[in-house]
């Protein structure tokens, strides 16, 4: 009988061993998938997270169609004008042939220097024009350096404070004297008078005594 009792409790003891190693093994995998979860949501939704990069890659691609739809305008009301006689009409008793009409909007590439930097300390932004029809007019390009994310659009009245190019290609200077996510809004305007506008990338600028 006393046997039996001592095999009774050294059953009890084992079952309460097994038992402790079980809870163990649950709590290190519900650590772990806590971490995963962590990891998951910041690629998710930080700065320059999935749906950030999501959202400018849309607003840029609304830009595209709007610039689009813009050039298409410009073409039926050149084509009307055509029809009526406006426009196309060979006034100078010559055989020459008339020019081609651009509807074509202008480009233009922005190069960063880097993407993280601290208050008050300058990126170098290097800015290309490029337009192979009637020529970039430089005099009326223009950028803006702030914390909008979307599009402002090429209407003249969006772009009042902005600053104006004087070469092409042009390296700025862009300074932030607080921190945030900024972004360098290009307008580009051709001598036919077609207008583009383009975003750069995030620029974070951190606090005095961040990452450069």
């Amino acid at each position: 009988m006393c046997k039996n009792f001592n095999k009774r409790k050294e059953r009890r003891k084992k079952k309460k061993n097994e038992i402790g190693i079980t809870l163990i093994a649950l709590v290190v995998t519900i650590v772990v998938l806590l971490i995963l979860a962590g990891i998951s949501i910041t690629a998710l939704v930080g700065e320059n997270g999935l749906i950030t990069r999501a959202k400018l890659a849309a607003e840029k691609t609304n830009q595209s169609v709007q610039n689009d739809i813009v050039a298409i305008e410009k073409l039926n009301q050149q084509l009307k004008n055509l029809i009526n006689g406006e426009v196309g009409e060979n006034t100078t008793g010559d055989d020459e042939p008339e020019l081609p009409v651009d509807i074509t909007a202008p480009t233009v590439t922005i190069n960063l220097s880097r993407t993280i930097t601290s208050v008050d300390s300058a990126i170098e932004a290097t800015v290309m024009h490029t337009d192979n029809e009637s020529k970039v007019a430089i005099s009326n390009c223009k950028y803006i350096y702030n914390t909008t994310s979307e599009i402002l659009g090429i209407e003249s009245i969006n772009w009042g404070t902005a600053n104006d190019f004087v070469s092409n290609p042009q390296t700025l200077n862009l300074i932030a004297e607080t921190a945030g996510t900024y972004y360098l809004h290009v307008l580009t305007v051709d001598e036919a008078g077609n207008k583009s506008e383009q975003i750069s990338e995030a620029i974070i600028v951190q606090h005095t005594g961040g990452s450069n």
